[in-house]
Protein backbone atom coordinates (compact mmCIF):
# COMPACT_ATOMS: atom_id res chain seq x y z
CA UNK A 1 0.00 0.00 0.00
CA UNK A 2 2.80 2.62 0.75
CA UNK A 3 4.57 1.68 -2.24
CA UNK A 4 1.30 2.22 -4.88
CA UNK A 5 1.14 5.75 -2.36
CA UNK A 6 5.01 6.38 -3.41
CA UNK A 7 3.70 5.87 -7.29
CA UNK A 8 0.81 7.28 -7.35
CA UNK A 9 2.73 10.63 -5.40
CA UNK A 10 5.25 10.25 -8.04
CA UNK A 11 3.18 10.23 -11.45
CA UNK A 12 1.31 13.04 -10.00
CA UNK A 13 4.22 14.95 -9.33
CA UNK A 14 5.99 14.05 -12.56
CA UNK A 15 3.05 15.04 -14.61
CA UNK A 16 2.53 18.21 -12.70
CA UNK A 17 5.98 19.45 -13.38
CA UNK A 18 5.13 19.12 -17.42
CA UNK A 19 1.58 20.50 -17.19
CA UNK A 20 3.62 23.90 -15.50
CA UNK A 21 5.90 23.67 -17.62
CA UNK A 22 6.90 27.31 -18.98
CA UNK A 23 4.74 27.94 -22.75
CA UNK A 24 6.27 29.47 -25.73
CA UNK A 25 6.78 33.23 -25.52
CA UNK A 26 4.66 35.19 -27.62
CA UNK A 27 6.48 37.18 -30.22
CA UNK A 28 5.00 40.95 -30.04
CA UNK A 29 6.57 41.88 -33.65
CA UNK A 30 5.70 38.58 -35.43
CA UNK A 31 2.42 36.74 -33.20
CA UNK A 32 -0.93 37.06 -35.75
CA UNK A 33 -4.08 38.66 -34.38
CA UNK A 34 -4.92 35.26 -32.76
CA UNK A 35 -1.85 34.66 -31.60
CA UNK A 36 -2.09 37.61 -28.98
CA UNK A 37 -5.32 37.05 -28.51
CA UNK A 38 -4.22 34.22 -26.61
CA UNK A 39 -2.91 36.19 -23.79
CA UNK A 40 -4.54 37.63 -20.78
CA UNK A 41 -6.60 40.40 -21.63
CA UNK A 42 -6.11 40.90 -25.07
CA UNK A 43 -8.80 41.05 -27.60
CA UNK A 44 -9.37 42.41 -31.04
CA UNK A 45 -8.62 46.02 -30.45
CA UNK A 46 -5.51 45.37 -28.22
CA UNK A 47 -4.32 42.77 -31.05
CA UNK A 48 -4.60 45.46 -34.17
CA UNK A 49 -2.66 48.14 -31.87
CA UNK A 50 -0.27 46.15 -31.27
CA UNK A 51 0.22 44.76 -34.35
CA UNK A 52 -0.32 48.36 -36.12
CA UNK A 53 2.86 49.89 -34.12
CA UNK A 54 5.53 47.08 -34.92
CA UNK A 55 8.17 46.90 -34.52
CA UNK A 56 9.38 47.05 -31.22
CA UNK A 57 12.57 47.22 -29.45
CA UNK A 58 11.77 45.58 -26.56
CA UNK A 59 8.34 44.38 -24.72
CA UNK A 60 8.50 47.58 -22.93
CA UNK A 61 7.29 49.97 -25.55
CA UNK A 62 3.95 48.49 -25.14
CA UNK A 63 3.64 50.83 -22.33
CA UNK A 64 5.91 53.85 -23.61
CA UNK A 65 3.79 53.87 -26.56
CA UNK A 66 1.02 53.79 -24.79
CA UNK A 67 -0.56 51.03 -27.12
CA UNK A 68 -1.98 48.85 -23.74
CA UNK A 69 -2.73 49.98 -20.43
CA UNK A 70 -0.22 48.65 -17.40
CA UNK A 71 -2.88 46.29 -15.81
CA UNK A 72 -2.71 44.50 -19.38
CA UNK A 73 1.24 44.39 -19.34
CA UNK A 74 1.75 43.16 -16.10
CA UNK A 75 -0.49 40.26 -16.38
CA UNK A 76 1.76 39.08 -20.32
CA UNK A 77 4.93 40.37 -19.56
CA UNK A 78 6.01 37.14 -18.84
CA UNK A 79 4.20 35.60 -21.71
CA UNK A 80 5.90 38.01 -24.35
CA UNK A 81 8.94 38.77 -26.32
CA UNK A 82 10.26 41.07 -28.97
CA UNK A 83 12.45 39.52 -31.15
CA UNK A 84 14.08 41.98 -33.83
Amino acid sequence: MRQARRIVLFLFLLFAGIAGAKPDLVDINSATAMELKTLPGIRDAYAAAIIKNRPYMNKAQLLSRKVIPVAIYKQIRGKIIAKQ
